[in-house]
């Protein structure tokens, strides 16, 4: 019992203490706490988008104009990497470094890989709408334009359902 009365002795000590703390500091405590949530409220978590796969990019231009469909493939990290593009209708071939940081994607056409017939590489700059779909602008020398890219989601195969027959019941007056 004495152990009891002790306890609950130190207990209401604690409380007292406590109160009286909280009375002293409690405006500054308040005024603490509202530059913590302030200073959360301006910091986003970054999400950190996956650009490696295989992507359908479509290129509009300014000066000409068709828009131009591409199956780009990223390969390497999530930062950076290499790509790889094809035109679906003439065939040509897209080779550049890319980088991304944040929602921010970058792409670059390397000067040695600039696609035959053209004499200025393809500088693209753009950002992450979702993890499937990314758009921006493009420069080719004196021309450019905008592109948006979707990702190619591979379907799985449908699941074969198996049929399982269900055996009618015997009743008993079927077995004589």
């Amino acid at each position: 019992m004495k152990k009891f009365t002790n306890l609950v002795v130190i207990f209401s000590i604690l409380t007292m203490v406590f109160s009286m703390t909280t009375l002293q500091f409690g405006e500054e405590r308040k005024q603490d706490l509202s530059q913590k949530q302030l200073i959360m409220k301006n910091r986003v978590p970054v999400m950190m988008f996956d650009i490696r796969g295989k992507w359908k990019l479509m290129l509009t231009w300014t000066m000409e104009p068709p828009t131009w469909e591409w199956a780009f493939t990223f390969t390497g990290t999530k930062t950076a990497g290499t790509f790889k593009g094809i035109q679906k209708t003439h065939g040509h071939e897209w080779i550049g470094t890319y980088t991304v940081s944040g929602k921010n994607v970058t792409f670059n056409e390397n000067p040695p890989n600039v696609t035959p017939g053209t004499t200025f590489p393809t500088n693209s700059t753009g950002k992450f709408i979702n993890k499937d779909k990314m758009s921006g602008t493009f420069k080719n020398g004196p021309d450019g334009g905008t592109w948006i890219a979707t990702r190619k989601i591979l379907m799985k195969p449908p699941v074969k359902k198996r049929f399982i027959p269900i055996k009618k019941p015997i009743i008993e007056e079927e077995k004589k």
